[in-house]
């Protein structure tokens, strides 16, 4: 169980990583839809950490999971590890700096829900508990709705493809 715990722990820290990036991002943005953007994103990993929390009470008062008791989380974490998603690359390049454009902002959040994505995926495919991959599926499910949130605004800033809040052509004229 000390190391379910240990490995929660760090599922915990990573959304506060999460939140802090998005925090920064928003805190950075100079264009409004990506600002909210930004925002909500940071609401979300809110929300992911404090049902990590409540699995966590869960575990350490009673001996089990809310949403999968039966979860191998060993096989999915390593203890005292946590998948470096919204950490900081060895260059330093996977942080909100003084310098970063909303551009780069949003090139680092799309690479960082990828991870995400990428991560949770595993973690789905290592489980052997039905009730963790579904778990796991919808974490992959709103990751991935992340990055096409993200895909938008970058598209809408770069004047590309799909543009969040504009129809890029219509068909009454086509």
């Amino acid at each position: 169980m000390e190391e379910a715990l240990a490995l929660l722990k760090s599922a915990i820290e990573l959304e506060k990583d999460g939140y802090k990036f998005y925090i920064e991002a928003a805190k950075k943005s100079t264009d409004p839809k990506g600002k909210a953007i930004f925002e909500q994103l940071a609401k979300d990993e809110i929300g992911h950490e404090k049902a990590l929390v409540a699995e966590y009470e869960s575990l350490h008062q009673t001996g089990q999971l809310i949403q999968h008791p039966q979860t191998p989380l060993a096989k999915i974490y390593k203890v005292g590890e946590r998948p470096k998603i919204f950490s900081s690359d060895p260059e330093g390049k996977a942080r909100i700096k003084p310098s970063t454009t909303d551009l780069e902002a949003l090139r680092i959040a799309m690479a960082n829900e990828k991870k995400a994505v990428e991560f949770f995926s595993q973690a789905r495919d290592k489980s052997h508990d039905p009730l963790a991959k579904g778990l796991y599926s919808r974490l992959v499910a709103e990751e991935e709705s992340h990055i096409l949130l993200l895909e938008g605004e970058y598209d809408y800033l770069t004047n590309a493809g799909f543009w969040l809040g504009h129809q890029e052509f219509t068909m009454e004229h086509a």
